[in-house]
Order: structure tokens, then sequence, then C-alpha cells
């Protein structure tokens, strides 16, 4: 973020490739998929408010001839870099920069747990050891007296790891956290590593704030950060639970993510069998 004429403006390159890099599990390429999708929508989003409130709509209608404005796939556009000053003249009409900042922090989020559990899924269904199927199972199984018994050795552990995946996109993300660390044996949080445990869960954090379900956890976490660090988390603001619109703050929190989760799945590729082989 810069400041021009003492007004904050934010920097942002459009558009962001959403190539990923080769030699990765599926899990991050839909993670850069997803990445790009958010940092460009963001982009296009503010770009066109910005653009509304410079020119006020005459009855109703706004002209906007823009081409880095322009999403048809047929057209190659050259997006200039977009220098948008955010504070000031958004404070006094916010509603509709409020509204994708937390579309975005929550896309964010959820593209993240999203990554870890699609990951596991992939080693889940390479590696028949962590779901393994004995013949008491099949006997257990509420259909053994209609369906064949190899039939439900062949079905069984899809729907073994389908109620763990189910119970790894519901769990809180310490447990996450510790359950990479017990069945894969990969640490997600290394001390010297791009996001710590504590910028995981503020974002985890402001999605909750963002969507209005604020529970005991997400509660607790930002009482006690505070606690802590003598002052709020960005990108919370002095009235508990609240977001401000903390845009530099997002852009930063995607690049760290990204290499985040590049760096877990490296670690995972190292020792499980994935979709890259």
């Amino acid at each position: 973020m810069t400041a021009v004429n003492g007004e904050p403006h934010l920097r942002m390159q459009l558009p962001l490739s959403a190539k990923p890099p080769s030699g990765v599990t599926d899990a991050l390429r839909d993670l850069h998929i997803e990445r790009a999708r958010i940092h460009n929508s963001l982009g296009e989003a503010l770009a066109f408010s910005q653009v509304a409130q410079q020119q006020p709509p005459v009855d109703g209608t706004l002209d906007v001839d823009l081409p880095m404005l322009r999403t048809l796939a047929k057209e190659s556009v050259q997006y200039p870099q977009l220098e948008l000053a955010y504070e000031g003249r958004w404070r006094r009409r916010s509603f509709f920069p409020r509204f994708i900042y937390q579309a975005s922090v929550s896309a964010l989020a959820d593209s993240y747990r999203y990554y870890l559990v699609w990951l596991a899924r992939e080693v889940f269904f390479r590696h028949s050891e962590f779901h393994p199927v004995d013949e008491a199972m099949v006997r257990a199984h509420p259909d053994y007296d209609s369906v064949h018994e190899d039939e439900i050795r062949i079905d069984l552990p899809g729907e073994l790891i389908g109620a763990t995946l189910r119970d790894m996109f519901d769990e809180p993300y310490a447990c996450l956290v510790n359950r990479y660390n017990d069945t894969f044996e990969v640490v997600l949080h290394e001390a010297d590593g791009q996001l710590s445990f504590d910028q995981a869960r503020t974002l985890i954090a402001a999605r909750d704030v963002a969507r209005g379900g604020v529970g005991s956890e997400t509660h607790q976490f930002l009482e006690e950060a505070k606690r802590r660090l003598g002052a709020l988390l960005p990108p919370f603001s002095r009235e508990l639970p609240s977001l401000k619109l903390d845009f530099a703050w997002l852009l930063e929190t995607m690049d760290l993510l990204l290499v985040h989760c590049t760096r877990i799945d490296g670690a995972m590729r190292e020792r499980w069998t994935t979709t890259a082989g």
C-alpha cells in the first residue's frame, strides 16, 4: 500500500495468473486457481466501485468504458496496475467495498480448509493403510444382509474416507493441525514458516466475523490474542467482533497462504503418494 496526496492507495496487478507450477498436487492447483479468482474478482469489483463513486450514475445508469474491466474470454486485455484510494470516500459509502471485502475473506479462508481436506483425500485414496477394512467391519455394515460381501469390501474404504473428510471439514482448526501431524507426520506451522498458527487462526476468525457466526472458540481466540499481544490482531476493529476494511492485510495473507500451502504440498509429496506422483 502507498500514499498518494496523503491518502492511502492500494496497488493491485491485474490479472493475477492462475497457472500453477508443474509437479504439484491437484489440491494445490485448485488453490492457485481459487486464489487468482479471489484476487481478480476483488480488483475488478473495487475498480468498478471507485469508478461509480467518481462518476455518479445519471438516471440510474453508469457508463463505464474501461478496457481493463473487460473479462470476456475472447478478448486479450492488458490490465494496468490499479491504484485504488480506498480510505476516506469508502468510509463514508462503504457498503459495497465492505461486502466484497467480507466475501473475499470468507472465500480465502474456505479455500485454505478445502485445500487441506482435498490434499488429505489424495493421500487417503492412494494409501489403504489409513482406512483398513476387516471382516468384522464388513459384517457390521448395515447392508450386509442385502449386498454381496465383495461389494461391501470395495465400497467400505470410500465410505470411511468420506466420513473422515467430513470430520476434517467441520473440526476446529487446532484439531486439523494435530491430525496432519499425527496422521501424515507433516507439521503445518513450522517455527520459521511463512504463515504462523496465529495468522491462520486470524484468517479463520475473520471469516467467522464476516459471516456473523462468531462462536465461543473464535471469540476466545480473539480475546486471548488481544491479552497476549496487548493489541488487536489485524484486521479487527476496536469493537469485537468487527472487521475493518484492511485490503492490504487481505492481499498479504493471500500471498503468505500460497507460500505456506506450497511448503505443505512439498512435505506431503515427500512422504506420501499424491496426484503429483
